[in-house]
């Protein structure tokens, strides 16, 4: 939560993770841009002085989010100080990876518009590939980890990535 800066606007993106992060989310003044309906919900159901930002498209039942093509469109007018993005899995060499392409063609997109990225692995996703890569380990500034994650995938992203909590 240290990573949150109140009066600033912040992506969040989707997933158990992220959800998590969104409980924890301290009621402070921010503009919270997201495309997951139950991120926003839980956000404005629990929280009184964050705004939420709902991007728009078709509803992900699987996922619990918005893909539409006309997505990455629609953060081109957003600045965001700091993206919280989750991975579906992990790979040494092929990076921070999803399932859909609409996926991580999305993710890059919220990755360029951001100031600063946060990736939130769960050490569950650490040691997979799936197919379509949206980050490598360079393009993240801080790695939130559940301190899990195997010793060597540790060290690896720790050289990496400037700043693993």
């Amino acid at each position: 939560m240290q990573l949150v800066e109140p009066g600033k606007g912040i992506f969040i993106d989707s997933g158990t993770t992220a959800m998590a992060f969104a409980n924890e989310l301290p009621d402070c003044n921010l503009v919270v841009i997201t495309a997951a309906p139950n991120i926003a919900l839980e956000i404005s159901m629990r929280k009184e002085k964050p705004s939420v930002f709902m991007l728009g498209g078709t509803l992900s039942r699987k996922e619990i989010a918005v893909s539409d093509p006309e997505l990455p469109a629609q953060l081109e007018k957003l600045n965001i100080e700091t993206a919280f993005m989750t991975a579906s899995a992990y790979d040494e060499k092929f990076g921070f990876t999803v399932g859909s392409q609409s996926g991580a063609i999305f993710k890059r997109a919220v990755i360029k518009r951001a100031k600063k990225v946060v990736m939130m692995l769960d050490s569950s996703k650490s040691c997979g590939l799936l197919p379509f890569t949206f980050a490598m380990p360079e393009e993240v500034n801080v790695l939130v980890t559940d301190g899990n994650l195997e010793t060597e995938i540790y060290a690896e992203l720790e050289k990496r990535i400037a700043l693993v909590l």
